[in-house]
């Protein structure tokens, strides 16, 4: 299906420098709502300029990039850049863009930012990706907009692609994306989604806006030492959080995660949930 598909990119870099949204994004990816609205105005902008036409025929369907239960990075900002093409839409008295799922099968537990191009492809294919009804049952006419962060590799690219040729759906395809860095060299996404936050500020996103999947990552990857002074600055909400989503994701089957949950547990019993203060 691949004469079927658009690549667009709200922004290009050679470089992290050279991407102006670059602390937003960063700030993104762990969480922080706010900074997924500032890079989601222009990238909405930017699609309504190039596909505007196609949006008011009321036949297409927007998801994000792939997730289990926790949301990422992408599907935020998927979610923002979605509210602000249906609002034009309203505004010219035209249908809302549809909103369809696709699920992952595999939690991971490698950080995908430091991972090479073989690596990413080999973790992909141990994984399936789930198309929802919706997009299965999607008519010919329909317009599949498929919205992620950042591309690469294109490796998930190409997995989505595979997940749409099995599944037998040729319709015409937009991956939307609102960083496109050139050169295909993972250690750059790493290093982008790290430049502009530290520990400290990461402690804020989560007490304020709640969990993503990669501030998740972020405190189970950590030392032992390193996860319990990151939990025990946060409310008491949002460390019962971090435990309900860690067994949602499945990361209590996991091994070397099992040392960070374990001292969020010890915390949680120092904890008084029936208490409404925070």
């Amino acid at each position: 299906m691949r004469d079927t598909f658009t690549r667009f990119a709200a922004n290009t870099a050679d470089t992290v420098e050279q991407y102006s949204l670059k602390w937003a994004y960063s700030r993104m990816k762990f969480g922080d709502q706010n900074s997924a609205n500032i890079i989601a105005r222009p990238m909405a902008d930017a699609l309504w300029k190039k596909h505007g036409a196609e949006f008011k025929r009321g036949t297409v369907l927007a998801s994000p990039c792939p997730y289990n239960y926790v949301p990422n990075a992408a599907s935020m900002l998927g979610r923002a850049v979605i509210e602000r093409l249906n609002l034009r839409l309203a505004m010219e008295n035209c249908a809302p863009i549809g909103w369809a799922l696709v699920h992952r099968t595999l939690p991971y537990t490698a950080d995908y930012g430091t991972l090479s191009s073989e690596d990413r492809k080999h973790l992909l294919n141990q994984d399936a990706f789930i198309l929802n009804k919706c997009l299965i049952d999607a008519k010919p006419e329909h317009t599949l907009l498929f919205i992620d962060d950042v591309i690469v590799t294109g490796a998930h690219e190409d997995k989505m692609i595979c997940a749409l040729d099995d599944a037998n759906i040729h319709n015409s395809v937009i991956f939307a994306y609102a960083l496109q860095l050139s050169g295909e060299v993972p250690e750059m996404e790493n290093a982008l989604n790290f430049c502009g936050v530290h520990r400290s500020d990461i402690i804020n996103i989560v007490s304020a806006y709640g969990w993503i999947v990669g501030s998740l990552k972020y405190v189970l990857n950590s030392s032992p030492d390193q996860a319990r002074n990151f939990l025990e600055y946060l409310p008491s909400q949002r460390l019962e959080q971090f435990r309900l989503l860690s067994a949602a994701e499945g990361y209590f089957a996991h091994v070397q995660y099992r040392p960070i949950l374990d001292i969020a547990t010890e915390l949680a019993t120092t904890v008084n949930y029936n208490d409404a203060r925070p």
